[in-house]
Parts: structure tokens; sequence; C-alpha cells
């Protein structure tokens, strides 16, 4: 997907964000923005899915692997195992991102996609987590 020119932000980039946690400390947590390049051109709030390098054993389909080595990937961005948690979502302010970190390849931005929209159609999903 290309940036907007009037656009510092575009819709499959990973960037940092600051979060603020349970316990009040702030930290930067990396996320995946899939709103439109329209929307982050205007300024709006963004729609972000979380992304967590964390390992577990088993992972749902909604978990979208992106990343699968300790190696960095020049597109991503990413040096780690990671995975989009397509049930962690959240409207974030464009003046929370810290910076950016590296954009999806298209591939893996339509199969995280593909799993956002079959849990977002889904009025019974279990598994969206509380918000604050």
């Amino acid at each position: 997907m290309s940036s907007d020119a009037t656009s510092r932000y575009h819709h499959g980039q990973i960037v940092y964000v600051k979060v603020t946690g349970h316990d009040g400390k702030s930290k930067d947590r990396t996320v995946l923005i899939i709103s439109s390049d329209r929307e982050c051109a205007r300024g709006d709030s963004l729609l972000v899915l979380g992304i967590s390098s964390k390992p577990k054993p088993h992972r749902p389909y909604y978990h979208v692997l992106v990343h699968d080595s300790d190696t960095l990937d020049p597109r991503t961005g990413l040096d780690r195992p990671s995975w989009v948690l397509c049930n962690f979502w959240d409207d974030i302010d464009q003046d929370r991102i810290r910076r950016p970190v590296g954009t999806l390849p298209d591939e893996l931005l339509k199969d995280v996609l593909d799993a956002f929209d079959l849990i977002w159609a889904d009025e019974d999903f279990p598994d969206w987590p509380p918000k604050p």
C-alpha cells in the first residue's frame, strides 16, 4: 500500500505508540495501522491492531504470524517472531505515535485483514479483550 504524500502515516504501517498500563506507567507498544490512507491523511484517529512478540504454545487463527525469526526484516522493522493480534484493536490519536517502524508487505497485510474481518463480522466472537 502506498503512503499519501501529505500523511506521515499510512495503511499497513507498523509504528510504536505510547500506551499507559493499568499500573499508570507509560511504555511504547508496536501496532499495525489498518485505517485507510485517507483517514491517516485527514489526521483522524487511527484503527490499530496490537503486535506481540511473546511466545505462546498455541495461538488462535486470529493471531497472524508476520515475522518468524530473530533477524531484522528491513521491510517491517521487526526483529523477533511477531504476531498481529486481530482481536486486540484500539482507536488512537495520531499524536500518540512515537515513531514508524516499517510496513507490512501486502500479502501479510491481506492475511491480517482477512482474519480481522472474519472476527469483526462474528457477533458472537468471544475473545475481545476488555476495554478500560
